[in-house]
């Protein structure tokens, strides 16, 4: 039996535990094989081991080259495990290489980001932009490089729109768009865009308190108010449908 196909096989299929025990199955049949190494080290990854995943890829670049997905996802790894300066070098090298695919192209970007290397970012961002025209997550990662580059609102605000446009029902980008523009000082195409949003309908916390700033910020007050009594409706009802477990009861 091909235990790596089996083992792969599963994995793609979101299988992830059985993946791992054909191949905890069968470890003494693959321990120099590099194949296997990389695949334990995405399995661990996607289950949440970044410790054991983090190993299995170091094992596994000694016995054959990454795969850009694998380093992508060692270099999470090692972000989220505080050592930085190990994803840095993984991000670095990824940049230079020619026509990463669209998922790991974004992860680079993103990743460079994380570790402070914006100019790397925004030059790897609008090469891979040339060829992935249509990635919003792109684009507002080149909007985010831009204005951490000093450019300003007007510099990240086409590629803010462009995000938009491919996304519309993207209350996020929504947001990120209006804030621009009220950071460039365009308060009446601000206007336009806060009062289409339906605050009243909204449930998240976090985007109702963005655009109760906004709205203050352009005078809005009554619409600043509508998410203000929004907000409270949220915590009344968050409140009010608690229910203590069992232990809390005993507790009591």
């Amino acid at each position: 039996m091909d235990y790596y196909a089996l083992a792969v096989e599963l994995f793609r299929q979101g299988r992830t535990n059985q993946a791992l025990h054909v191949l905890s199955q069968t470890r003494d049949q693959w321990d120099a094989d590099g194949r296997c190494w990389q695949l334990a080290g995405q399995i661990h990854f996607d289950l949440g081991n970044l410790p054991l995943a983090a190993q299995a890829f170091e094992i596994a670049a000694i016995l054959l080259p990454l795969s850009a997905t694998a380093q992508c996802r060692l270099a999470e790894c090692y972000l989220r495990t505080q050592r930085p300066e190990l994803a840095d070098c993984i991000y670095q090298h990824l940049a230079t290489i020619e026509n990463l695919d669209e998922a790991d192209a974004v992860d680079t970007v993103r990743g460079l980001m994380r570790v402070d290397a914006i100019g790397v970012a925004v030059d790897l961002g609008l090469r891979t932009l040339r060829r992935f025209r249509e990635n919003h997550r792109l684009l507002t990662l080149v909007a985010e490089g831009l204005e951490r580059s000093g450019l300003g609102p007007q510099a990240s605000l086409p590629m803010l729109l462009q995000a938009e446009r491919l996304q519309p029902k993207n209350l996020h980008y929504k947001i990120a768009v209006i804030k621009r523009l009220v950071e460039a000082g365009r308060r009446l195409d601000a206007v336009r865009r806060l009062r289409v949003i339906e605050v009243e309908s909204l449930d998240c916390v976090a985007s109702l308190q963005r655009l109760r700033l906004l709205l203050a910020a352009c005078g809005e007050e009554e619409r600043a108010q509508a998410c203000h009594a929004r907000l409270a409706q949220i915590e009344y009802e968050t409140v009010s449908s608690y229910r203590p477990s069992d232990e809390e009861e005993g507790d009591g």
